[in-house]
């Protein structure tokens, strides 16, 4: 009696619709509780009858019972006949790629586009998409989630955050509360009009002979030299020069020992190499954290969603090149959106984000250019 109650439980359920993951989830769930109660009932006979398994493979979608078709086809080939933890095992597997941010990338695109409407504007898009959604100020967002019963997450109807398969943490850097990157209101919010400027950097490796290093570089072509962090210069045992140099700013000249270096700077997949003649160590650079967008936000527009940006994390500026390398600010590509967004431009050296990005007003703010004299 007992045993029937929970299989019953199992094939007497609804079908489940194409891209439903949380009723997949559901079921895992159920077939695992039910293996394990059975299972110390010694039940398990009722579990493995060909018609408890083909009831609970006809309430899948079509593209996963041929999946299954599949995987059962392979089994008996083996000489092994499928049985429930098969089953159970099979569609475990298949939450376990749905939950990811690839399964529910694919299965965004998959579905149908009637099934895929805003709850906004009523167009085929989700709202973290929906221009609309994005052009309100944040706290009418949260209001707009809180009214209409959206996933704080992934700002879907039907489930809550805590049951939600997207990413739950905030991508904004130092926040990691549970909530999507359009509802982040705090210092750093997103939607006030004073802006921060983004600058161009880009991980590179650094050669000199058999040593390399990794670090960001500052494309500043409003330096005209190039500048080495002394950690680098350390690091990779350079060895050049010895002058004193004089930095000029916007109010200051200031002059100091240096050593004049040479050596190569190359792409993440060794596609493009660039050799620096003339480069002179500092032990001061831009700190990144003052003249970058964290990538993580790009998604937020449009023309800048589909450029797969190098991770930059938890790593520092050590070289800025200036517009004495020329062929490091050649443009080959770029992406352009509206007058006040920030634009993407493809360099010899990789792709770089500019331009304004809607931070928290600051009471200070940075400019970075130089020029340099030998004496």
């Amino acid at each position: 009696m007992v045993a029937r109650t929970f299989i019953d439980a199992l094939i007497d359920g609804p079908q489940i619709k194409v891209d439903d993951t949380a009723a997949l989830i559901h079921l895992s769930q159920q077939m695992q509780a039910c293996s394990a109660t059975l299972f110390q009932l010694n039940y398990t006979s009722d579990l493995n009858s060909s018609r408890t398994l083909e009831s609970i493979v006809r309430k899948l979608p079509s593209q996963l019972r041929f999946k299954w078709a599949e995987t059962a086809a392979k089994s008996i080939r083996q000489g092994k006949e499928p049985h429930f933890e098969d089953l159970a095992n099979f569609i475990e597997e298949r939450v376990d790629i749905a939950c990811t941010h690839f399964g529910e990338l694919a299965t965004s695109l998959r579905g149908d586009r009637e099934n895929r409407h805003c709850t906004i504007c009523g167009e085929p898009h989700y709202p973290n998409k929906c221009p609309v959604f994005i052009a309100y100020e944040v706290k009418e967002r949260r209001t707009i989630v809180h009214e209409r019963k959206l996933c704080r997450c992934g700002l879907k109807a039907n489930h809550i955050a805590r049951n939600c398969w997207s990413p739950r943490g905030c991508t904004v850097e130092g926040c990691g509360k549970e909530h999507n990157i359009l509802l982040h209101q705090d210092d750093d919010e997103l939607n006030r009009r004073d802006s921060r400027g983004s600058l161009a950097v880009v991980p590179m490796t650094i050669r000199y002979k058999q040593h390399t290093t990794r670090t960001l570089v500052l494309l500043d072509n409003g330096s005209d030299s190039t500048l080495i962090h002394d950690s680098l210069v350390s690091a990779l045992g350079m060895k050049g020069k010895s002058k004193d140099i004089g930095i000029s700013t916007l109010y200051t000249e200031t002059v100091f020992p240096t050593m004049e270096v040479e050596f190569d700077v190359e792409s993440k997949s060794r596609t493009s190499s660039i050799h620096v003649r003339r480069a002179y160590s500092v032990n001061s650079l831009p700190r990144a954290n003052r003249i970058m967008l964290s990538y993580k936000m790009t998604s937020l527009w449009p023309h800048l969603s589909t450029i797969e940006f190098e991770s930059r994390e938890n790593m520092e500026i050590g070289l800025l090149l200036g517009c004495d390398i020329p062929e490091a600010h050649w443009v080959h590509d770029q992406r352009l959106g509206k007058a006040d967004e920030p634009f993407a431009i493809q360099t010899t050296l990789g792709w770089v984000m500019m331009g304004p990005v809607h931070l928290a007003p600051k009471k200070n703010k940075a400019v970075y250019c130089s020029n340099i004299a030998e004496f």
